[in-house]
């Protein structure tokens, strides 16, 4: 599949998507696979059903639908991974011409992505060290508030 990325305002990007004709046929096939499952047609096995039957019986837009949501789920994926980006919302999906088997399916999917961070100059930043000053006063007192802490009542047998 290939993508084109476009850089929007405001950190959105428009990925361009195109799934070659072998791939829209895969993606019917697979379609085909899944819906053959879901239907009966009479005659036919539950699952058996060849897909000429299938296509006469309920027409060729009962694939549509899922053929175009594996595409446009497995091109995104692709395309997020390709280009190394973090999306921080549901993509806008636009489709400029209809999904249709043996040519090529475009489509365009806006998104919020996370910002590109750049980071400033680190190097020749001074910094004081504080020296902590601690009293015998304030050790007396952490060790008598630990002593108070993990001590036990214990009765006096008389």
């Amino acid at each position: 599949m290939q993508t084109k990325l476009d850089k929007l305002e405001n950190n959105r990007v428009l990925l361009e998507m195109e799934a070659d004709p072998k791939e829209v046929a895969d993606a019917f096939h697979q379609a085909y696979r899944k819906v053959v499952q879901k239907l009966t047609v009479p005659g036919f096995r539950k699952g058996k059903t060849p897909r000429k039957v299938l296509e006469q019986q309920f027409g060729k837009e009962v694939l549509l639908q899922d053929a175009t949501e594996i595409l446009v789920s497995r091109g995104y994926y692709e395309a997020l991974l390709e280009h190394k980006l973090e999306p921080v919302d549901h993509p806008e999906i636009d489709f400029p011409e209809p999904l249709e088997e043996g040519k090529p399916f475009k489509f365009q999917a806006k998104v919020e992505v996370l910002p590109e961070v750049k980071l400033g100059e680190n190097k020749g930043i001074a910094l004081a060290k504080a020296n902590p000053v601690v009293t015998d006063e304030e050790v007396e007192a952490e060790l008598k508030a630990l002593q108070e802490r993990h001590a036990e009542l214990v009765g006096a047998d008389k």
